[in-house]
């Protein structure tokens, strides 16, 4: 009887015994073999190695395919190793020289390699449109599966970069694509990525139509994995709808349906009840539960997420000085893994905190090596960063350079989406305003409409606060004269006009 734990496929040591007696065609071939396996197993020196060895073989013998294969084997290892001239050097040579000879296969191949390279170094402009490529040759040669998660790929950068509508539109016509070939099960993910930009847009009621189709397309392929995915970005287009009821239904079915060992979504679940939940003793029974479900697991970076969300609840439900020693925490943590992706977030919420504190200073220390570049192509974060840099600039009396700070998200598209960015723009910019003039009437104007995008947020304890400004004191002389009182609607239409002039 065979053991069916048996394989064909020859181990290293057999392919190393093959090499010497072999023919140069599959000397090439072994080092190839080898390559990948060194680079499955993160050895990306020997790999790189390895594939030098067969580029020699590739060259010697005229094989123009398996050398492009090679090289962008090379490219890997070396974005391994964050050697990215040389990363963009082969790709270069590519461009200058390689791509003649090459199948619409092979160019795809190389323009999603490119993309992946570049989106990882934070070129948001240039990866779109390498994916753009990579997707364009895809589909000369038919490969349904690539043209879809190109496109995806390509509506990624598009969100993060908060440009919801054009993501959304690309991700419609590639779900057309998709349904027209039959393809259920690239549909079905288009839709999932569709039904999260739609979340980031903030048009739950969209989101909720796109993931409960795409959560019962994956339901009747039997396709378990993506099918949690959407079960939970489900439930938080519910939860951020309103409707927290039908959100936990589905994330308590799906919690007791997991197994044990499904760490990563199960801590998923953890923090999105945690962000849903009114009450701060539960939500922060959720935090430690998806806290320890990460640190069992090892992910440190994970648990650092955690932490930053758990302070960001911990700071909105007023533990001000709770919210600032667990930053501190997670700063001095990521430092020790180099994470600075989660340093940068961390300093800059932890900034926001001593703001609130009256702690200007401090917090333009703790910001004081970043900058807008330092976030790359993550809009929402390098927004957060300029109105956090304004407010405290503000406070320390820099007014001219609060301003210049501010200014990047006054010109951002009144989308839903900018919405609260906006309205904290705006309020600062009254804030300016009235340190340089007193309250004139565009003071009056930039907070007016401050409180008007906040109630269109739906953040009207926040409004209700600063509308108080707008209401003259009872003893008190109005030193402006009064316009009667506008509706949030009419004000920013107001608003959005002065935006097309």
């Amino acid at each position: 009887m065979n053991n069916p734990w048996e394989t064909n496929e020859p181990t290293d040591a057999d392919l190393w015994d093959e090499l010497p007696g072999s023919v140069d065609s599959r000397r090439q071939e072994i080092y190839t073999i080898l390559a990948q396996r060194a680079y499955n197993a993160n050895k990306y020196d020997e790999s790189l190695a390895l594939f030098d060895k067969s580029l020699e073989l590739c060259e010697t013998l005229g094989y123009t395919r398996e050398k492009c294969f090679t090289m962008v084997g090379q490219t890997r290892c070396h974005r391994e190793l964050e050697n990215w001239d040389k990363v963009f050097e082969i790709f270069d040579w590519f461009e200058n020289r390689g791509l003649a000879d090459l199948e619409a296969e092979d160019l795809a191949h190389i323009f999603r390699a490119k993309a992946f390279a570049l989106k990882e170094r934070r070129r948001a402009l240039d990866a779109i449109e390498a994916f753009r490529l990579a997707e364009k040759y895809s589909l000369e040669c038919g490969e349904s599966y690539m043209v879809c998660n190109d496109a995806i790929q390509r509506a990624r950068i598009h969100a993060l970069l908060r440009e919801f509508t054009v993501a959304r539109d690309l991700l419609l016509a590639t779900l057309e694509y998709a349904r027209t070939d039959a393809i259920v099960p690239l549909a079905a993910q288009v839709q999932l990525n569709l039904g999260r930009i739609y979340l980031q847009g903030r048009d739950y009621p969209a989101a909720i139509v796109t993931l409960e189709d795409a959560v019962a397309t994956f339901d009747a392929i039997e396709d378990e994995i993506f099918g949690r995915k959407a079960q939970i970005a489900l439930a938080a287009a519910h939860g951020r709808n309103g409707n927290v009821a039908r959100a936990e239904e589905i994330l308590v079915a799906l919690d007791l349906a997991l197994n044990p060992w499904d760490i990563e979504l199960r801590a998923s679940i953890s923090l999105l009840r945690a962000e849903l939940s009114w009450d701060p003793k539960e939500a922060a029974a959720f935090h430690k539960k998806a806290r320890a479900l990460a640190e069992n697991d090892a992910r440190r970076h994970f648990v650092n997420v955690v932490d930053i969300n758990a302070a960001v609840i911990m700071a909105e439900a007023g533990d001000m000085f709770g919210a600032e020693k667990l930053l501190r925490v997670v700063i001095e943590s990521a430092e020790k893994f180099d994470d600075l992706d989660i340093i940068n977030e961390a300093r800059v919420r932890l900034a926001s905190i001593v703001t609130e504190l009256d702690r200007p200073d401090e917090a333009l220390s703790l910001l004081s090596t970043l900058s807008i570049a330092t976030f790359g192509d993550d809009a929402y974060a390098w927004q957060r960063f300029a109105l956090v840099q304004s407010a405290a600039l503000l406070l320390v009396g820099e007014i001219d350079e609060s301003e210049q700070a501010v200014t990047v998200i006054m010109n951002l598209e009144r989308t839903w989406a900018n919405l609260a960015l906006i309205a904290e723009a705006y309020w600062i910019t009254s804030q300016i305003e009235e340190k340089r003039h007193g309250r004139t009437p565009t003071w009056e104007h930039m907070l007016s409409a401050s409180v008007a995008m906040l109630l269109q947020t739906g953040n009207a304890e926040l409004a209700t606060e600063r509308a108080r400004d707008l209401v003259p004191a009872a003893d008190s002389t109005p030193s402006i004269p009064r316009q009667p009182i506008r509706t949030p609607n009419d004000l920013l239409d107001d608003i959005n006009a002065e935006s097309d002039e």
